[in-house]
């Protein structure tokens, strides 16, 4: 039986993906983990899929998978996307700004700390991946778009969009840099975020069945 989150696997092959798996095993959220996917039939029946991109600089998400992500937020799917240059690959192009609600700003934020609401986290750390070493700035650039998680010094890490029936996530660094705790934390608000309305749910179901 599929779970109703996918972790996507596209960091090629580093298996930093590990880190989000531990955090999710660790906070009691049961998922599947996936290759990312070549049609819609494959992730449609997911209400939320985490589209892992560890340190991958190029190729990120390819056209046809835009396309296909694209589909499944019109179809009431939320998506988060990790990952420390996942704007800066998908820069200009219609899936980022239009879809997605986010502009890129700048490759590096020049800064590792960063605050959600009131609470301060660290992409370095006790059980942080290591890995982040340009981490995006990015900007909502919609009325449906609002920044989700800004660096210390002010610049936009994380933006929040809703679309009419799904939403997005899209993060300028990845998850993985987070220490255990602060990952843990953080991941959790965000799947709580992005849960579909009710009446979207069942709609999402209704197609996927």
């Amino acid at each position: 039986m599929k779970q109703t989150i996918a972790l996507i696997d596209d960091d090629g092959k580093r298996h930093s993906e590990l880190h989000i798996a531990r955090s999710l095993h660790k906070t009691g959220i049961k998922y599947d983990l996936i290759d990312p996917p070549k049609d819609l039939e494959e992730i449609e029946a997911y209400q939320l899929l985490i589209w892992h991109l560890g340190a991958t600089v190029h190729n990120t998400i390819s056209e046809s998978e835009q396309l296909l992500l694209t589909k499944y937020v019109r179809r009431g799917g939320s998506v988060l996307i990790s990952g420390q240059d996942s704007a800066y690959s998908l820069q200009s192009t219609q899936f980022l700004n239009k879809t997605l609600g986010v502009e890129f700003e700048k490759d590096h934020s020049g800064s590792l700390d960063l605050k959600y609401k009131e609470f301060d986290l660290q992409l370095y750390g006790k059980g942080s991946a290591q890995n982040q070493f340009f981490v995006d700035a990015l900007k909502p650039n919609n009325s449906e778009s609002q920044c989700y998680v800004r660096y210390n010094n002010g610049m936009c890490a994380g933006v929040l969009r809703y679309h009419p029936k799904g939403k997005s996530i899209v993060l300028g660094f990845g998850l993985e840099g987070l220490p255990d705790i602060k990952r843990e934390f953080l991941l959790n608000k965000i799947i709580t975020d992005l849960k579909p309305a009710i009446e979207h749910l069942l709609d999402k179901i209704e197609r996927a069945y």
